[in-house]
């Protein structure tokens, strides 16, 4: 699930938590998971925070982090602020 709400500029981590979403419910909000769209589901929940620790109830499940597989919970992240750095200069309107 994409975080459309994700600013890069905001000192936060965006995330989306997936609940008990069925292949159905799935399936009819493709369209908009890969445009990343917002997805009014109350098994969806998008956040922000500063740092976050994620276990599993059960057996690990996977995390994906930007259409990859990147291992198994548990998940520890914090946010460095001020530590990315971009090829190109913000653009201020």
């Amino acid at each position: 699930m994409y975080c459309t709400h994700a600013k890069v500029d905001d000192g936060k981590i965006s995330i989306t938590l997936a609940g008990n979403v069925s292949l159905i419910d799935y399936l009819k909000y493709l369209s908009k998971i890969r445009k990343g769209e917002f997805i009014p589901h109350p098994e969806l929940y998008y956040k922000e925070v500063d740092c976050c620790t994620i276990e599993p109830i059960g057996e690990p499940c996977l995390i994906e982090t930007d259409g990859e597989m990147i291992g198994k919970l548990p998940l520890k992240a914090v946010m460095f602020k001020n530590e990315l750095n971009f090829l190109a200069p913000k653009i201020t309107q």
